[in-house]
């Protein structure tokens, strides 16, 4: 972990601190403030745009590896599902029609990372969103796009990096 120097240390404790909005980055880490919790986290690249078919096995994407596995119960088998980031505006049909920010608010997930989950897109309907195992968030499938028994499943989740020299969560 590089030493702040007197400057960076007097900025976090007297800007970031008091209000801790976004993150503070320092050398190639960040700060995060989240509910009275400060998290040092690698710095995230930027999100480039992606669109990959649906298949199980491994995909890199900047910052994270997304994983999509069989499983017994999850998102419907289907060759016509993609892998998108969040644009803004989506929807999802669960009882009734939510809103994308909503449902990623109510489920915890942190701020920092909304942008980085990967969707599940069935066309343009929003099928399911990754589960992300470190947070202890499940994937969320509407239920249109829900496996049912004996009809085979995916499990997706989405793995961040992890700071250089640590070990994995």
């Amino acid at each position: 972990l590089p030493l702040m120097t007197q400057s960076a240390l007097d900025q976090f404790t007297t800007h970031y601190l008091p209000k801790a909005e976004g993150a503070f980055q320092y050398s190639t880490l960040e700060f995060r403030k989240r509910d009275s919790r400060l998290y040092l986290l690698p710095q995230l690249p930027p999100v480039k745009p992606y669109n990959f078919p649906l298949k199980p096995g491994q995909l890199q994407i900047p910052g994270a590896t997304i994983t999509v596995r069989k499983a017994k119960e999850g998102l419907r088998q289907s060759a016509d599902y993609q892998l998108r980031p969040r644009q803004g505006g989506e929807t999802m049909k669960l009882h009734r029609t939510r809103t994308l920010k909503n449902l990623l608010q109510e489920a915890g997930h942190p701020p920092w990372l909304r942008d980085r989950i990967p969707l599940v897109f069935a066309g343009q309907e929003l099928a399911a969103l990754a589960a992300l195992p470190a947070w202890q968030i499940p994937m969320l499938v509407a239920p249109a796009f829900q496996a049912t028994p004996p009809t085979p499943a995916h499990q997706i989740t989405l793995t961040e990096a992890q700071l250089p020299g640590t070990p994995p969560a």
